[in-house]
């Protein structure tokens, strides 16, 4: 099949329980643009890709400062304790999904029919994905 739309909904996640206030810097791709300046496909071909990342929008927590992040893509903050989510983001623009989906469908009979998905990482072995979750919606009353 073909892609008719894609699109990325992200969040970079923190888990912080230190003692007092330390200040963190998070640093981000140097080539990460926020806005619709271009376009671009992402290539999981080299060991940290190529070509440069862009961002429909984002925003950032509240403990978040963005003083340095127009200059060179770093974020400093004072993190809360507990988890929360430094960024969020999105990406509509083309780009190289990381996976390939292929489904079939074969009729078992009149009311039955059996689901074959198959995926497939599109990146090397030496990146790892973690927490991958695969939704296929069916019919309310299916079993």
């Amino acid at each position: 099949g073909y892609i008719l739309t894609s699109e990325i909904d992200g969040t970079i996640q923190m888990k912080s329980y230190l003692s007092g206030n330390p200040e963190i810097r998070l640093a981000l791709n140097e080539d990460l643009n926020v806005g619709r300046g271009g376009r671009s496909v992402y290539d999981y071909g080299g060991s940290s890709g190529s070509g440069s990342v862009i961002l429909d929008d984002c925003n950032f927590h509240e403990s978040v400062h963005l003083d340095s992040f127009d200059v060179d893509r770093t974020l400093t903050l004072v993190p809360p304790d507990g988890e929360f989510p430094v960024m969020n983001y999105r990406m509509t623009q083309e780009f190289k999904p990381p996976f390939r989906i292929n489904t079939l469908i074969e009729e078992a009979g009149s009311l039955k029919a059996e689901v074959i998905l198959k995926i497939r990482a599109e990146f090397p072995q030496n990146i790892t994905a973690n927490t991958i979750v695969i939704q296929m919606p069916v019919p309310k009353y299916t079993s």
